[in-house]
């Protein structure tokens, strides 16, 4: 379903890219599991895949020791493993204080972070290199949205480095392109401005656009928006 339906329901409704390149999963706690198994499951149809908190301890380990270190194919190009040290303990410490079990709590955290070495030593030994592979274990960090949250910002950096190199070539002839493509009323989208293609624009510091509705309404929307170092460095 996920490939036959919910793939191509985003490229057709919101502009979604069909090539793999642009193209990535991502899941937390047993969806972490489930992104590698559709990795393994449908190989060369994720660019990128954000694996954060995976469940490996389920049926015990079996999907590590064994799903895992059978796999051969290959995997998306980009890979980002994401875990806290107390993904146990972060989120019922009082209860584990209450029954007098912090210290078999404290070795459950222990040994969930422990599995993302041993992950990482599998994927690396099946070809993702230091470049293609990031894998990060973060101190006092719980089970919980807020602490993948947090690790978001950075594992976006790594998955999708590549991304605008692509579209930018794509419209390199263009003076302005928009993503995503298809519009909606309503919708949020970005509008990309070619200074390469506009003697205006190529001395411009800042770009300011007066937005409306069907029609042009003078005040009813006001954008100043200076391009980013970044992706001046992807453009460029």
């Amino acid at each position: 379903q996920l490939v036959g339906e919910v793939l191509p329901f985003i490229q057709r409704e919101f502009g979604g890219a069909a090539c793999p390149e642009l193209t990535a999963l991502g899941g937390s706690s047993f969806g972490g599991i489930a992104t590698l198994a559709a990795c393994m499951r449908h190989p060369g149809v994720w660019g990128s895949a954000l694996v954060e908190s995976p469940s490996l301890w389920f049926a015990e380990e079996k999907f590590l020791k064994e799903d895992l270190k059978q796999y051969t194919g290959p995997w998306p190009q980009y890979m980002y493993v994401g875990m806290g040290t107390k993904e146990f303990t972060g989120t019922r410490l009082k209860e584990l204080q209450a029954a007098k079990q912090l210290e078999a709590g404290q070795a459950a955290d222990k040994l969930v972070a422990g599995y993302v070495p041993a992950l990482q030593e599998m994927l690396q030994a099946q070809g993702l290199g230091k470049d293609r592979l990031v894998c990060e274990v973060e101190e006092g960090a719980a089970h919980t949205e807020s602490a993948w949250a947090g690790r978001l910002p950075h594992a976006l950096q790594h998955l999708t480095r590549t991304w605008w190199a692509p579209v930018f070539k794509h419209n390199a002839a263009n003076l302005y392109f928009t993503v995503p493509r298809k519009l909606r009323a309503g919708g949020d989208m970005l509008l990309f401005l070619n200074q390469a293609r506009s003697s205006t624009l190529a001395s411009a510091a800042a770009v300011q656009l007066h937005l409306g509705f069907n029609n042009w309404c003078p005040g009813l929307g006001l954008v100043k928006q200076v391009m980013t170092p970044a992706l001046q460095a992807a453009a460029g």
